[in-house]
């Protein structure tokens, strides 16, 4: 489970360290889209997904989490509250070496923010047809990848286990502070906007599924903060800008060694150990494909 409490110790470290770190190295420039090699990537799909005080307190499946909201024209970024979902395809970008990536989403409404967290999802989900409504078969909830079976990870597992640095998830804040996180009007719209560490769109191109959003700061001042989805229209649709080196990464990591398959703690869990192995271009493997 996400401890969102704990969560904001470890950001309150890491702002510490972060004034140090950027005397040093500034954050790039924030990119231009109109720029010939930056490209605007709208979304697919996107979710609100609902907690609030999960199972306890209420009965049966009228409770928060079996609510779906893939329909609605909006979606709250209300900490742990209301996170919200959103997919791309960006399969065009394997093999890409992204030098600089951004997420940008449209105000609804002028409420306060000034951060901002983003996590993969490294479980396959759809958005659903609800409008905050009780899920229905095959859509997402809190609860439930695909209802009313098809669990987020493991047995008796919610959205938390699948997001937020839990499960192999990758984790980017975006502060104001740090030149990471900005609001500014386009179009008439107040748009709030974040850097992304590259790392969070190769785990999207790869084997992860999109990203949740939130507001790591949500208190009673920031109200039920909302951005326009991918039902609205294409002029405030969820984006993101995405830079990219001239060429491609095409030559392979090493092979890995010592590979050594170990039972784990869980009924039918396995634990694989082996020799990590160095990639020519970039010193490292990003992932890996386990079959």
């Amino acid at each position: 489970m996400w401890d969102f409490k704990e969560s904001m110790r470890i950001v309150s470290c890491i702002l510490v360290f972060g004034v140090i770190v950027l005397v040093a190295n500034p954050c790039p420039a924030w990119l231009d889209p109109g720029a010939a090699d930056v490209d605007v990537v709208l979304n697919s799909e996107d979710n609100q997904f609902a907690f609030y005080d999960g199972p306890s307190g209420q009965t049966g499946e009228n409770t928060e989490w079996f609510l779906n909201n893939g329909a609605r024209s909006s979606v709250r970024l209300k900490g742990y509250d209301d996170p919200s979902g959103f997919l791309w395809d960006l399969s065009a970008y394997s093999g890409a070496v992204v030098e600089e990536a951004e997420l940008h989403l449209c105000l609804t409404s002028g409420s306060v923010i000034n951060s901002l967290v983003v996590s993969t999802i490294n479980a396959e989900w759809t958005e659903g047809g609800g409008w905050g409504s009780t899920v229905s078969d095959g859509e997402p909830c809190w609860r439930w990848r695909s209802y009313p079976d098809g669990e987020w990870t493991f047995v008796g597992s919610d959205f938390s286990t699948a997001s937020f640095g839990n499960f192999g998830t990758l984790v980017s804040f975006g502060y104001k502070h740090s030149d990471t996180f900005r609001q500014y009007n386009s179009g008439g719209y107040d748009w709030i906007a974040m850097k992304l560490d590259p790392s969070i769109v190769y785990a999207m191109v790869q084997d992860n599924y999109g990203i949740v959003v939130t507001d790591p700061r949500f208190g009673s001042e920031n109200g039920n903060l909302r951005v326009y989805s991918s039902e609205q229209n294409a002029s405030v649709q969820p984006r993101l800008y995405i830079k990219t080196y001239s060429q491609t990464d095409e030559t392979p990591p090493g092979e890995v060694s010592d590979l050594v398959a170990s039972a784990g703690e869980w009924n039918g869990e396995v634990v694989l150990s082996f020799g990590a192995p160095s990639d020519p271009d970039d010193g490292k493997a990003f992932g890996y494909t386990v079959r």
